[in-house]
């Protein structure tokens, strides 16, 4: 595997090389052009169920690298949005027959053989696996096919806390075996580079932290969805939001307890969820259990983030584990005052008490407490969510995340066989 050294960022000076089918003509003041028929070929293994925060990381990704010269091919899941966005990115858009989501030994034997047998006659030069299932399976396709550069992004390790402790062990052994076939791995939080480096996954130098960033500009200057009238709501009501995939991470089921004892102290609140998943039916189930079918809301799946956020007079997130949530970085860019969980990915993003309040995951009083105490307290709660604002700006954009990205392809590439090909990603 090839070594990290140096600093992510530093710019090599500007020169011109044909080498390999390539040539590049560098300028300093714009981006490079690959100028012949044959760009670098990439393929992004995205095999996640629904479009989500990790898949907006990497569409973005996807364009900058398209934008530079790259051909882009996007293994993805038949998902109507995820296909659609990868599309227009200009990709192109394929499938695997053999995936499915839960663990399959039959099937996943069939899925590696149908990576491999991809990365084999497509010839990549890099292979991208992103999400637990395609970063195994696809990191090893693509090794055993002799694919020159193959990288995959940890978006927030596959064990944790939650899990027993089988569990923990099959999937930190998985990780291990996979990471033999893949030159560098990148966690989106650093917390996570150092769980993987004690943990026997990777060397020091094999794995680097890339920060997920987001576009901000869309959510600073948003126009509030008007959710009251939706709703049928009072101008008074006090609406506290949520945004994510209905699943077992997201901790919902923590905001759904805690509503009848934010109502007991402040009968103006209400719950809002945007967005859909597999715990769709059973928590709606537990609303209806516990009597406050009143006081929360189901939005469904909704494409207007910037907006409803606009409209949240506070941002909840419950998450038992993240790597590192777009949703939070999203409702930290639309100034909200946030609560959230004390987990990997958060504590990074946020400190406790100065942007955001942190509350232990899972436990329905404090997080219960931490709302009502902004509820009570409108100036800290503006500051807060002021100072957010301005953090995630500065630290959290998506041109440093992609920037970022691109200058570890072009590292790494340069200690390739096809090294010279590198030059196609300077920025």
């Amino acid at each position: 595997m090839g070594r990290l050294d140096g600093t992510v960022g530093d710019r090599p000076q500007s020169r011109r090389l044909t080498a390999n089918g390539y040539e590049v003509l560098m300028n300093s003041n714009s981006e490079p052009k690959t100028r012949n028929s044959k760009p670098l070929q990439v393929f992004q293994v995205v095999p996640a169920a629904a479009w989500g925060g990790g898949s907006v990381v990497i569409l973005r990704l996807v364009k900058k690298l398209i934008q530079v010269g790259c051909q882009v091919t996007v293994l993805c899941s038949t998902d109507a949005r995820t296909v659609t966005e990868f599309s227009k990115s200009g990709a192109e858009v394929i499938h695997a027959r053999h995936w499915r989501r839960p663990v399959s030994p039959v099937q996943d034997v069939l899925l590696l053989y149908e990576l491999y047998t991809i990365c084999r006659q497509r010839r990549f030069d890099v292979v991208h696996t992103h999400n637990p299932k395609g970063g195994v399976v696809g990191r090893i396709a693509a090794g055993l096919a002799g694919t020159p550069l193959v990288i995959h992004t940890i978006h927030g390790l596959t064990f944790n806390d939650f899990m027993p402790p089988w569990r923990v062990w099959l999937y930190r052994t998985l990780e291990r075996v996979a990471a033999r076939f893949c030159d560098v791995l990148i966690s989106v939080n650093e917390e996570d580079r150092q769980r993987a480096i004690e943990a026997g996954i990777a060397e020091p130098d094999h794995i680097a932290t890339v920060l997920n960033g987001i576009d901000v500009d869309q959510f600073i200057n948003a126009t509030p969805a008007p959710l009251r009238t939706e709703l049928s709501l009072p101008d008074e009501t006090i609406l506290i939001g949520a945004t994510g995939r209905l699943a077992v991470q997201k901790g919902y089921e923590y905001l759904i307890r805690a509503i009848p004892l934010l109502v007991a102290a402040e009968p103006r609140a209400h719950v809002l969820l945007a967005g859909t998943g597999e715990l769709d039916d059973d928590l709606r189930a537990l609303v209806s259990e516990l009597g406050v079918e009143e006081f929360c809301h189901f939005l469904g799946f909704r494409e207007d983030i910037p907006a409803l956020l606009a409209s949240f007079d506070f941002y909840a997130q419950p998450s038992l584990w993240e790597g590192l949530s777009i949703s939070l970085l999203e409702a930290m860019a639309a100034g909200k005052p946030i609560v959230t969980t004390d987990i990997i990915g958060n504590r990074e993003v946020v400190e406790d008490g100065v942007l955001a309040l942190l509350v232990p995951p899972a436990d329905v009083e404090a997080l219960a407490t931490a709302i009502l105490e902004l509820t009570r307290d409108p100036a800290r709660a503006q500051r807060l969510g002021s100072q957010a604002r301005q953090h995630v700006v500065r630290y959290f954009s998506a041109d440093r995340m992609v920037k970022e990205t691109l200058h570890l392809y072009r590292r790494q590439l340069a200690r390739t066989a096809i090294g010279e090909a590198y030059m196609a990603l300077e920025i």
